[in-house]
């Protein structure tokens, strides 16, 4: 696929926020992950063996209030791209929190708090990193 001109990968997410890239279903091309808050919705778009995006939404959740800051990341170790992704939603006084979505490995996930409705302001960016160097 040459960049020598935008692609529309697609018009049905509202206000994305963030996309990230990496192979999600394992398939050895890069897909792409969005989040948009105002939609709720975290999104993956499945790389056609290079030749350009299907265009059809993989919907990871469509219930996440504020979605933002969909990053992949393998945080189990397993050899598969997860996603981080948090809500900058407040909800009874707090922000809410942070969520990784595990993947089995062919771009199906499995949400998984990891942060409690604790928050006194949202957090808009976060890093990851090994603290006790266990891979």
């Amino acid at each position: 696929m040459a960049f020598n001109s935008e692609v529309n990968i697609t018009s049905a997410v509202f206000d994305p926020n963030k996309a990230d890239t990496g192979d999600i279903d394992g398939d050895g091309y890069i897909d792409i992950v969005v989040s948009s808050g105002t939609d709720k919705k975290i999104t993956w778009y499945k790389n056609n063996n290079g030749q350009g995006f299907t265009g059809n939404q993989n919907i990871v959740t469509s219930s996440l209030n504020g979605a933002c800051n969909a990053t992949l990341v393998d945080i189990d170790n397993d050899g598969d791209l997860d996603i981080m992704a948090n809500s900058t939603y407040l909800v009874q006084g707090n922000y809410t929190s942070l969520f990784c979505y595990k993947n089995n490995g062919q771009g199906i996930f499995t949400q998984q708090l990891i942060t409690p409705e604790e928050f006194g302001n949202p957090a808009y960016s976060y890093n990851y990193v090994d603290v006790d160097s266990d891979g």
